[in-house]
């Protein structure tokens, strides 16, 4: 199966794989697919499955704005998870989302400016900005009517990350 994240399998047979150990050789288990043995083969010590990113301009020094923007982050990073299509679950790949949010939280002149090259992948992304807005308004500390906000959506990168890394393990 190579490596994958927590989540990525049935409920049952991610709770089973994650926590045996390198080695460890499962009874037989059951599927809606058949029958599987699985064998533990290699562990890295962190994952992420889908990872974003934000890129932002000087407003990013403001205490009231870094805090808005991982508001916005976790809103779209919970959309876009439910929106992976399953067949595209064990891709790889990234692609750059651009967007304006204005003071109302409403976006405006969203844009893939760095496509992934997987149409499945692309519009996950997209469609998972547009569920999770509108955003709340922009904080009052904030004195512009709009900020631009670039975000970089990863799919099973390899090797660790900075935001919600889980364990994986190769089988």
């Amino acid at each position: 199966m190579g490596y994958f994240c927590y989540g990525h399998l049935a409920q049952s047979l991610d709770d089973l794989v994650f926590q045996m150990k390198v080695g460890d050789v499962s009874d037989v288990i059951r599927t809606k697919q058949g029958f599987v043995i699985l064998t533990v083969t290699d562990r890295l010590p962190t994952c992420a499955p889908t990872h974003l990113a934000s890129e932002t301009t000087k407003e990013q020094a403001n205490p009231d704005f870094a805090s808005y923007v991982e508001v916005l982050k976790g809103r779209i990073y919970e959309k876009w998870n439910g929106l992976i299509p399953k067949s595209a679950r064990f891709r790889q790949g990234g692609l750059t989302v651009e967007f304006s949010v204005q003071r109302d939280g409403s976006i405006t002149a969203r844009k893939v400016s760095l496509s992934s090259g997987d149409a499945d992948l692309d519009k996950a992304a997209l469609n998972a900005i547009d569920e999770a807005a509108p955003f709340p308004p922009l904080p009052i500390s904030l004195k512009q009517d709009h900020v631009n906000l670039r975000l970089r959506f990863l799919y099973n990168p390899i090797g660790p990350t900075t935001n919600d890394q889980r364990p994986t393990t190769d089988l």
